[in-house]
């Protein structure tokens, strides 16, 4: 690592706030809560595990598992690769696409810190390891109570069409994130990703309204219906790195004045807002001062994706969700932006929600993968598995279609048909015209709900696959 990069990373953790900051928010939520998260079995979450008494967030272990599977001969760190090598078309050194799309990593709290969270038992369900880290000589892990910081429940969300007909964009959406954790939304465009990362942050566009369910925030419902109590949580405890950064900006402000204005918004004067703006730019970008003079048009695409990574992450916040957040930038920049996600996760304990169709960065920043096809998750587990043990069809076709997950001797697999039509979606399962494996049941039954298949693994699927991924 460069000295200038160690510069940067120290700047941003000698600035990150020791404690978690308080908001008073009015409990406006979307719909009254349903049952508890352990019975239910469409929320994506964690084990659950009777009460036990766990230890204070700033206990240390001074033997990680890491250290006792060395010692026991047995190799730790990023685990086997699952994924063959592909040959570079470039000719010479495997590029960052090229790494990224044929090996599955580990989640990086498995392979350093032991069991994954989701397959913690007794005590330390309550208390699971980060990942580890290194003081003095020594593997250190510190230990963080299993509570989810962001928690969505039966989330249901439309949009307003021309005929007035409401398009169900988001279905039923439940799952739990906690901190120090990367959940993936994985899917085709059009499958209610974006959709879902909107309606956590109250930001759909006018035609939408969520029709029911509800999201937490640290325990307390996020109040939509409040914009004031809204905004203190918008931008400065939950963040979204937007898809399209162009359109997000603001063409007639200068950068650096809508750098500001995330600053001004929540207290700052507007002199020190606008230096600590550029402060904020210079860890991303070239010559920030000049950046913040500049308009949105005069940047190009990835310099516009950095602006908007900059504001995400201004504030320190908890929360990220990330939308396609290196899909505009070149693989030396991509990697780099890819490397302070990792950090912000592993070492301040933020939680990032993933937003993404590239099974390369999910392979290499994602803890959990949920599945998302026709606005509702068809399939929830751990990384390591999403990719060995795919049980949804849909979920197999998608990793099947694409180059370098497995060594192959025949042509790639394309997956057949088209999505269905949201505006109108059959009572059966939505993936019945194009799934290889639909038997009769799926023909004569309602679509089948997400059931466990195996701890920490949910499918909603009457025919799921037997057989995992494997090399032809």
């Amino acid at each position: 690592m460069s000295a200038a990069r160690r510069s940067d990373h120290s700047k941003c953790s000698s600035s990150m706030p020791g404690a978690t900051r308080a908001i008073a928010v009015r409990t406006a939520s979307v719909a009254p809560t349903g049952s508890a998260v352990a019975s239910d079995p469409t929320t994506i979450h964690h084990t659950s595990a009777p009460a036990a008494s766990a230890p204070t967030p700033t206990t240390r272990i001074t033997a990680s598992p890491r250290t006792a599977t060395r010692a026991a001969g047995v190799r730790s760190g990023r685990g086997p690769s699952c994924m063959a090598r592909l040959r570079p078309s470039s000719g010479g050194a495997p590029s960052y696409g090229d790494r990224a799309r044929t090996r599955c990593q580990p989640p990086r709290g498995v392979a350093r810190s032991g069991p994954r969270l989701s397959r913690c038992a007794g005590a330390d369900a309550l208390a699971c390891s980060r990942p580890a880290r290194t003081e003095g000589g020594r593997t250190v892990t510190t230990r963080i109570r299993r509570e989810p910081i962001v928690r969505v429940r039966g989330l249901t969300a439309a949009y307003q069409t021309e005929d007035d007909e409401p398009i169900q964009a988001v279905r039923n959406v439940s799952f739990e994130l906690y901190p120090g954790e990367t959940l993936a939304l994985v899917g085709e465009s059009g499958s209610g990703k974006t959709s879902i990362g909107l309606g956590l942050l109250g930001l759909l566009p006018s035609n939408a309204t969520i029709e029911a369910g509800s999201v937490e925030y640290d325990g307390a419902p996020v109040p939509f219906e409040d914009e004031d109590a809204l905004r203190e949580i918008r931008g400065a405890e939950i963040t979204m790195i937007f898809q399209d950064p162009q359109a997000a900006l603001t063409p007639t402000l200068r950068i650096g004045d809508q750098m500001a204005e995330v600053f001004t918004a929540h207290g700052a004067e507007r002199g020190e807002a606008y230096q600590r703006g550029i402060e904020v730019l210079g860890r991303f970008l070239p010559r920030p001062a000049d950046v913040a003079e500049s308009y949105s048009h005069q940047l190009s695409g990835g310099m516009a994706q950095r602006v908007m990574i900059a504001m995400a992450t201004a504030l320190q916040p908890r929360v990220i969700i990330a939308d396609e957040p290196t899909a505009s930038l070149d693989a030396a920049i991509r990697d780099t932006t890819l490397t302070f996600l990792e950090e912000l996760r592993d070492h301040r304990d933020v939680a990032v929600l993933l937003i993404t169709h590239d099974f390369g960065v999910v392979a290499r920043l994602a803890d959990r993968v949920a599945v998302v096809y026709a606005g509702e998750v068809v399939e929830a587990t751990d990384v390591r598995t999403i990719f060995s043990e795919p049980k949804h069809p849909y979920t197999y076709g998608l990793l099947s279609s694409l180059p370098g997950i497995h060594r192959r001797t025949h042509r790639l697999q394309p997956m057949r048909g088209q999505p269905p039509d949201l505006a109108a979606l059959p009572e059966e399962c939505p993936f019945l015209e194009r799934c290889p494996k639909a038997v009769g049941q799926c023909r004569t039954e309602p679509a089948p709900r997400l059931s466990s298949v195996a701890p920490g693994h949910v499918v909603a699927c009457f025919n799921p696959m037997a057989a995992p991924l494997r090399d032809d």
